[in-house]
């Protein structure tokens, strides 16, 4: 089958419209995982490996993180790191949690929220606030 410029043009731009749609949900080894500036939502049939997001905050703000997780197998962490590669707070899974944590930036830059899957099954939606500096 032969292609025309045109017809090639189109499929290039469906194409590239629906990357730029999908680009907030992934789909990986039976995972969809999206996420919005506040929040980090997925669920999966195996999830062994990590995620992250990087927060930005300022020094004295807090970060205060709700976590609902649904672990079926396995097991789930979470990690909040900062810009020195330090982990300011972390919690590990063995079954299904709800929860917050709160967690106050001593310095001033990105912070990572790393939630790593050790052949788990399930979700977890977390969702985050920051407080201002008082």
């Amino acid at each position: 089958m032969v292609y025309s410029r045109r017809s090639w043009r189109i499929q290039f731009v469906v194409m590239v419209g629906l990357l730029a749609v999908l680009t907030a949900c992934n789909y990986r080894q039976g995972r969809v995982e999206v996420t919005y500036s506040d929040r980090m939502r997925a669920t999966y049939a195996l999830f062994d490996g990590q995620s992250g997001m990087a927060v930005d905050l300022a020094a004295g703000e807090m970060m205060t993180l709700a976590y609902d997780l649904e672990i079926i197998t396995g097991s789930l962490s979470v990690q909040i790191v900062d810009p020195d590669r330090t982990v300011v707070w972390e919690d590990s899974f063995n079954e299904s949690s709800t929860g917050s944590a709160s967690v106050t930036a001593v310095i001033e830059g990105s912070y990572r929220l790393v939630v790593k899957g050790d052949s788990t099954k399930g979700g977890f939606d977390l969702h985050w606030e920051i407080a201002d500096k008082d």
